[in-house]
């Protein structure tokens, strides 16, 4: 890690570690299209990807706060041409165990064209192995892919609460 953020070699061996596993799912429905991979924080693969939970938590405590950790799950994304995400809001009532919605891009800008993270209608500038983070009720999407992949991680984010 370099101190904030990923470094170029941790997010390039993501991408080979995830690029060899035969379990990324491909996952179309109405809105979306890319290939993911999913560790629950209490699935029983946790502790052989035990590495990367532990190096996204030090991620977001480094940037939000030793008060912030990882909830619910990571998800390991990948975009072929063609893939989107439409505009959505992740928990339009925020009901689920994230404070935030958080995010990490690992590919470098020029293997892919188009893919383009927006969050409230606004392009989010790409800085490969930088922390993004956005609130579950902001509208977001990530949009057509028009050549090459793009590799993202994607993670829920909560808050312990202070105790007065």
């Amino acid at each position: 890690m370099e101190s904030c953020k990923l470094t170029e070699d941790y997010c390039n061996n993501i991408i080979k570690v995830f690029s060899e596993e035969e379990t990324m799912e491909t996952f179309v429905i109405k809105g979306r299209s890319y290939k993911r991979f999913i560790i629950h924080e209490n699935s029983p693969i946790i502790d052989k990807y035990q590495w990367l939970w532990n190096d996204i938590e030090d991620i977001v405590k480094c940037n939000l706060g030793n008060n912030h950790y990882l909830s619910i799950w990571i998800i390991v994304l990948k975009y072929n041409k063609g893939d989107y995400f439409e505009k959505h809001i992740d928990r339009p009532k925020q009901d689920d165990n994230r404070y935030l919605s958080g995010g990490i891009e690992l590919s470098d800008k020029s293997d892919f064209e188009g893919g383009q993270f927006v969050v409230k209608n606004i392009p989010i500038v790409f800085e490969k192995g930088k922390l993004l983070t956005h609130k579950v009720t902001d509208s977001h999407e990530i949009t057509k892919l028009k050549k090459g992949t793009r590799w993202s991680l994607h993670f829920g984010i909560n808050k312990q609460k202070q105790i007065l």
